[in-house]
């Protein structure tokens, strides 16, 4: 019986975050508690003169769970406020730099040419995988070369890349996508400090891959936060 308790607290805590009825999976809880207190007190395995002591107990650990789960959402709430606000910030001062990024192929000069079928995030996976590996990237308005291939890319590089093949792109679609191919283990990052930016590339670059570091667009987050964030978003 206790195991089954703690079952259902070690259940409550693997919730999400944005699990709607977690407010009433919590009160169930509490409810569950109270229900095998009083069996146990029937059953004469819990002294009856302590029953109400652990009935309290279990009211006043429902409270708390709430209070902590307030808490917790309000801090995300404020720390999406501050991402909201730095992602911004950054895609205007890259938009002001130029519109988007063009790739060159190393050896035929040629641009690369996307089909229109393919979705952004095949598209961000390609680039990391692949295309960062056979194609250098050009400035499309004064056509000097931003940067060579077998390189890290920061979030701002990919952003212009793919804005190139997908001009409505946000650059937080384009974030929330390296989130997930980093969460999911497709692609490594960290924080490069020869440019002082966090970088993405392919286990065969590198297999280091850190997201307790600070991002350039955000001194007071790291990119753990980010995953945080959006993925309990």
């Amino acid at each position: 019986m206790k195991k089954y308790i703690n079952y259902i607290n070690l259940l409550s805590t693997k919730l999400p975050l944005n699990f709607h009825s977690l407010y009433s999976f919590y009160f169930l809880n509490c409810i569950a508690n109270i229900f095998f207190s009083i069996m146990c007190g029937t059953l004469g395995i819990l002294s009856i003169s302590l029953l109400p002591f652990v009935l309290i107990a279990d009211i006043i650990y429902f409270i708390f769970k709430i209070i902590i789960h307030i808490k917790y959402k309000n801090k995300m709430n404020n720390t999406g406020s501050v991402i909201t606000t730095a992602l911004n910030e950054l895609s205007i001062k890259l938009l002001k730099k130029d519109e988007h990024y063009l790739l060159k192929h190393n050896i035929t000069k040629n641009y690369l040419i996307i089909h229109h079928q393919t979705s952004l995030k095949e598209f961000i996976f390609d680039f990391v995988r692949t295309y960062n590996y056979n194609y250098f990237t050009i400035d499309s308005q004064r056509g000097y070369v931003v940067c060579e291939s077998h390189k890290r890319r920061s979030l701002g590089d990919i952003f212009l890349i793919s804005r190139k093949h997908y001009p409505n792109c946000t650059i937080e679609e384009v974030l929330k996508i390296l989130i997930k191919l980093y969460v999911n283990g497709d692609i490594n990052g960290s924080y490069c400090t020869d440019i002082c930016k966090y970088v993405f590339y392919n286990w065969d670059k590198s297999v280091h891959r850190n997201a307790d570091c600070q991002v350039e667009y955000e001194s007071d987050l790291k990119f753990s936060d980010y995953i945080n964030y959006y993925n309990n978003k």
